[in-house]
């Protein structure tokens, strides 16, 4: 499951229209991102010191590789908070940008926390909860939630996120699942699915905070009022979609969560 957009090919902080990841309205000069793009690193470390940095490593299940974000100047938002960022954790970061350091180092230069969201799991753990709630999705029935199981009768329904269930055999192995970890995350990481496996509008601007969302969606809009007429079309190309009555929908492997779509981000 391919769910973020490596670091070195995100887009340069110092050059952001050298990528297809922006475009810039000629008439006011404004710079806005193309389609939303999402970076997703295990936390390793974490300073405080003159400003915040948090090493992640990029990774885990392939190397050792690691790489750190720079926050500079950022604005406290609802939906954040910098006792959730601990080592283990896992990291999201929505319109990332890479930028090389003044000690030759290649990390992200972060000043937007409104675009951040961090899971109380490793990486390894959040993937494979991601994997099952794609699975059960897919199914468009009632599954257990549990790693290889395909019971479908009987099932118990988590009461706090309702949207996982657990066979009488496995209702005990919230653990190992994941879910006793990201229960209460559930609801963010079905959007994040949204964003990488399904329907994304083009004149939105995507935030896990929900004022900051709807602020940017009106500025993106506006500009989107006043692109060339062939960039629908290029936009079409580059993502894979297809016109569906007023909105632009990527081709979905996932059920449409519309009432996600709608918290988060404001077209």
């Amino acid at each position: 499951m391919e769910l973020a957009t490596p670091l070195h090919a995100l887009p340069s902080y110092n050059q952001p229209l050298a990528s297809t990841h922006y475009r810039i309205n000629s008439k006011t000069s404004e710079i806005f991102p193309t389609y939303p793009w999402l970076f997703v690193a295990e936390i390793r470390s974490v300073h405080f010191h003159i400003r915040p940095r948090v090493t992640v490593v990029l990774s885990p299940e392939v190397s050792d590789e690691t790489a750190t974000i720079h926050f500079y100047e950022c604005q406290n938002v609802s939906s954040f908070s910098w006792e959730k960022v601990v080592p283990g954790s896992t990291i999201a970061i929505l319109y990332a940008q890479q930028k090389r350091f003044s000690d030759g180092s290649l990390g992200i230069r972060q000043s937007d926390l409104s675009t951040i969201q961090v899971f109380p799991a490793q990486i390894k753990m959040l993937m494979r909860y991601m994997s099952n709630l794609k699975f059960v999705m897919e199914s468009r029935s009632c599954v257990c939630f549990k790693d290889d199981c395909k019971v479908t009768q009987k099932l118990e329904r988590c009461s706090s996120c309702r949207t996982v269930y657990f066979c009488s055999a496995h209702r005990m192995d919230l653990w190992s699942s994941g879910h006793n970890r990201l229960c209460g995350n559930t609801t963010e990481i079905l959007w994040m699915m949204e964003l990488t496996f399904g329907c994304t509008a083009q004149n939105a601007f995507y935030a896990f905070d929900k004022r900051e969302a709807c602020e940017m969606s009106n500025l993106v809009k506006k500009g989107m009022e006043e692109t060339p007429s062939d960039f629908n079309e290029s936009l079409m190309e580059r993502m894979n979609v297809w016109p569906e009555g007023d909105d632009l929908i990527v081709n979905l492997t996932l059920e449409s969560i519309s009432e996600l779509d709608e918290r988060f981000c404001k077209h």
